[in-house]
């Protein structure tokens, strides 16, 4: 299987929902988000590649349109981490040519330099299968 990855970013801000009192979360604040998406393929195409890098410009766009510099709030009744990766990977199958979204395996979401979650529509199975 052979698999690329493309990383984006954006800046936005943000509060969660149903936190304990006083927890730092609860209070709006912003971050700078990195995603990655995921491609895989397990053959190459024509030109040796799983896809373009540049067939992902469409999500670049989708990222910088409605979320940078935005409220994620407005978007996501919760925007954590996890469920703003799972928008991501649904977006990505609206707004990619279907050959490409077919291939979009995973996306990770980043708030920090050391946490990142990550959405697959098909987890993998303990054995590495799909």
């Amino acid at each position: 299987m052979f698999e690329i990855t493309k990383q984006f970013h954006f800046e936005a801000g943000h509060w969660l929902n149903g936190l304990p009192e006083g927890h730092k979360c609860g209070r709006y604040h912003g971050h700078s988000y990195r995603v990655r998406i995921t491609l895989a393929s397990p053959e190459l195409d024509a030109t040796g590649f799983v896809a373009d890098f540049g067939d992902l410009a469409p999500v670049n766009a989708l990222l910088k349109a409605r979320l940078d510099h935005q409220t994620l709030n407005d978007l996501l009744d919760q925007p954590s981490s996890e469920l703003l990766a799972q928008w991501i990977f649904q977006q990505c199958q609206k707004v990619l040519p279907p050959a490409v979204a077919g291939l979009v395996t995973q996306v990770a979401v980043s708030e920090t330099a050391t946490s990142w979650a990550l959405y697959r529509e098909h987890p993998s199975e303990p054995d590495g299968s799909v």
